[in-house]
């Protein structure tokens, strides 16, 4: 609950000076079905462990919540910005050997695994004039260069099942990184009529052996054509980054819905 607090505190200090004189603006929050497929791994002496999100750690499908505002202060750029907080906890029976960080985890011990993944977005973009393509309907084409900050928060902790073990004993590890990378950003949407769009945006860079890729579709849905909006869509995070050891390879994907405001 902190972190969202400290987001959405964020979220309106960035938001207020801009949005007082946009020319148009739109702000929406959302909850994420969110799937992890992928490997987690720590090894910042060498020795590399891929463990699976799922098969290792346990972790599912979880809800998560997404908070995105896009302000207009012309009618020809905008800034776009985006924050996603994940987070997934399992308590999981280890079957097999393995090591993470400087400490190996045995076979039958309890293992209490914890993984937030924070994503921020934040995106300067031009767009298009809107092209009619008929009475109602229109296409509009965004265009722009940003960054991304992933913040990496990881716990791997063996639970005590024996009395005489004392809190010094318990084997643990929890890196925590925080990475910035340059992104390019690009939405497309199409509006049929006044009460209805569609829109497709995607946000992507590769920087040395790091990969990062997003993939977002979106059904917007405006009653009446007014301010108020529901929108539901489909989200694809495709992840390929390492620093100091920890090195995460994994897609987070899932359907979504929103709603919000768009004046």
């Amino acid at each position: 609950m902190k972190r969202l607090k400290i987001i959405g505190m964020t979220l309106v200090i960035l938001i207020l000076p801009l949005a007082l004189f946009a020319a148009s603006l739109e702000l929406a929050v959302g909850a994420w079905y969110v799937k992890p497929d992928g490997d987690l791994s720590y090894s910042p002496n060498g020795v590399v462990t891929d463990l699976d999100l799922e098969d290792r750690f346990g972790f599912d499908s979880e809800w998560e919540a997404m908070f995105r505002a896009k302000i207009e202060p012309g009618e020809l750029f905008g800034v776009y910005l985006k924050a996603t907080p994940l987070g997934f906890d399992s308590t999981e029976d280890n079957s097999f050997e393995f090591a993470f960080g400087d400490t190996v985890f045995f076979a039958d011990d309890q293992i209490d695994s914890e993984f937030f993944l924070n994503i921020y977005d934040a995106a300067l973009y031009f767009s298009t004039p809107f092209i009619e393509t008929g009475p109602t309907g229109g296409i509009d084409l965004d265009v722009g260069v940003g960054a991304r900050v992933i913040d990496i928060e990881t716990e791997v902790e063996r639970i005590p099942v024996d009395d005489d073990i004392v809190e010094g004993d318990v084997l643990e590890e929890n890196p925590d990184e925080v990475i910035t990378y340059p992104m390019i950003f690009a939405a497309l949407e199409m509006q049929p009529s006044d009460m209805f769009s569609i829109e497709v945006e995607g946000w992507g860079m590769a920087v040395s052996n790091d990969q990062l890729y997003s993939v977002t579709g979106l059904l917007k849905f405006i009653p009446g054509g007014g301010a108020f909006m529901i929108n539901a869509g489909y989200r694809a995070e495709f992840l390929n980054i390492e620093k100091d050891g920890l090195a995460l390879d994994a897609n987070f994907t899932g359907p979504f819905a929103e709603v919000g405001l768009r004046f």
